[in-house]
């Protein structure tokens, strides 16, 4: 026979995991948002043609950066073939732009992320960025298809411990403040909807907003920063256990 008092103390828990994962996402998703577009401008055709957007991988990279290995900061005149490109140098590059990332405010990474999505979609193809995204995830070892937005979703209980953003929704409450509720997605597909708190809310809903208007960033968001993220946590999970 159930025990009710355990039953409610288990879904009780429920809400507080969903939130607590839902913060630890937060706090890297418009950071690698950024960042993953910026790493599709080294590989993409002609990007010599264009201007240099100004992120922080083009414009605060120090001389002792450039040295380092940091592919972001070689010639553009010919786009690297990132199968070229060993995983662990790639993946030094995105520590070195997120650490200048950091340096700014999340008004200032929304400015650049609305600069580099305009920038993506007028010189850029679904295809090509498709075919790049799937590269930089191949060679980052990440499965891009954990997160594919047609996954039917599985039978059985939500799995927190895979669970990313999927969106961010807001609506007015009766004291005229907006209240904001995230949707995660585990990597089966299935789906649950928390609140937020007002700052990092908006935030994320200003952030999921501007990817909506340009499609080219939702395969990159799926198909990159998601698995990316995944990734993060269950290396910073393993390093944590293993102290």
């Amino acid at each position: 026979m159930n025990d009710p008092g355990l039953d409610t103390a288990i879904q009780s828990t429920q809400p507080k995991r969903a939130r607590s994962r839902s913060i630890a996402i937060v706090v890297s998703v418009l950071t690698h948002a950024l960042i993953a577009i910026v790493l599709l401008f080294i590989y993409l055709p002609n990007p010599a043609t264009e201007d240099v957007a100004q992120t922080p991988a083009s414009s605060t990279t120090s001389s002792a950066e450039e040295t380092s290995g940091d592919p972001t900061q070689e010639n553009r005149e010919t786009p690297a073939a990132i199968e070229e490109i060993p995983a662990d140098r790639l993946e030094r590059a995105i520590e070195s732009q997120i650490e200048q990332a950091d340096q700014l405010s999340d008004a200032e990474q929304l400015t650049e992320l609305e600069k580099n999505l305009q920038r993506l979609e007028s010189m850029s193809d679904a295809e090509s960025v498709n075919d790049v995204t799937e590269t930089i995830a191949n060679t980052l070892g990440l499965d891009t298809e954990s997160y594919a937005p047609d996954k039917p979703p599985a039978e059985g209980a939500f799995d927190y411990d895979s669970a990313q953003l999927d969106d961010v929704t807001r609506k007015q409450g009766e004291n005229g403040r907006w209240e904001y509720q995230s949707v995660l997605v585990d990597s089966a597909g299935r789906k649950m909807t928390v609140p937020m708190a007002p700052g990092e809310g908006e935030t994320m809903y200003q952030t999921f907003e501007q990817m909506k208007k340009y499609p080219l960033a939702q395969s990159i968001y799926r198909g990159v920063v998601m698995p990316m993220l995944q990734s993060l946590i269950e290396s910073e999970k393993a390093a944590a256990e293993a102290r």
